[in-house]
């Protein structure tokens, strides 16, 4: 009886300690590929959202640009009795027009890339400070040199122009804010999901490697 019981024994005991090492292997494998892929998705979902933030700061200093051309255009005619002040005031509202919109043609090629909708406000809103521009260039060209002597009649002509498009790019600026919190959000939800998930997998599979161990165990105990 003992010479064909114990063979048969450890020949189970052989199996099942192969089962162990094969389940904690393929438990181990399982692991390492859920944490791949959580890592690999984690990444491009960074990505995203950093070129969501980087979108968001463009159209952000897009719009400081244009309040900084605001004010330089109040020191035209403030301060533009002296030529050489004039022309240096001028420039420098030109110079902060071409920044509003080098940094809003930016944050529109960040939001197509993006595929987000709020690109389609981009070029209205570039429309609408042409026009502005455009409005000063002219008061400019008009009067030249004899700007201040009239600035008290420009100012009152022209006088909130720049107040829509102001807030226009106020609201761009928030939606792109509002997506990017939302995806932090969201992104902060999906990896406390995945983790979970993953933490599940391998508290399975070390619970069923120990269960067939203490079975080993057990069985080997019974036979000393």
């Amino acid at each position: 009886m003992s010479s064909t019981t114990f063979p048969d024994r450890r020949g189970f005991l052989v199996r099942l300690a192969g089962l162990i090492i094969l389940l904690f292997v393929v438990n181990s494998a399982a692991g390492l590929f859920s944490l791949r892929l959580a890592s690999q998705r984690y990444a491009r979902d960074m990505q995203t959202l950093n070129q969501l933030m980087e979108t968001s700061d463009n159209a952000r200093q897009a719009q400081v640009h244009f309040k900084n051309q605001v004010q330089e255009w109040k020191n035209v005619l403030l301060r533009g009795a002296d030529p050489d002040d004039l022309a240096f005031y001028a420039a420098a509202m030109r110079r902060e027009a071409s920044g509003m919109r080098e940094r809003l043609s930016v944050a529109r090629e960040g939001m197509e890339e993006l595929r987000l909708p709020e690109a389609g406000l981009v070029a209205p809103l570039l429309a609408e400070h042409d026009l502005i521009l455009k409005a000063y260039e002219e008061r400019l060209n008009l009067w030249g040199e004899d700007l201040a002597g009239q600035a008290g009649d420009v100012d009152h002509e022209l006088r909130g122009i720049d107040r829509e498009l102001n807030v226009n790019l106020d609201g761009l600026v928030n939606e792109l804010l509002i997506r990017a919190a939302a995806m932090r959000l969201e992104l902060s939800r999906e990896f406390m999901a995945r983790d979970a998930t993953t933490t599940r997998v391998l508290v399975i599979g070390a619970g069923a490697t120990t269960i067939l161990l203490l079975i080993m165990l057990g069985l080997a105990v019974r036979r000393g």
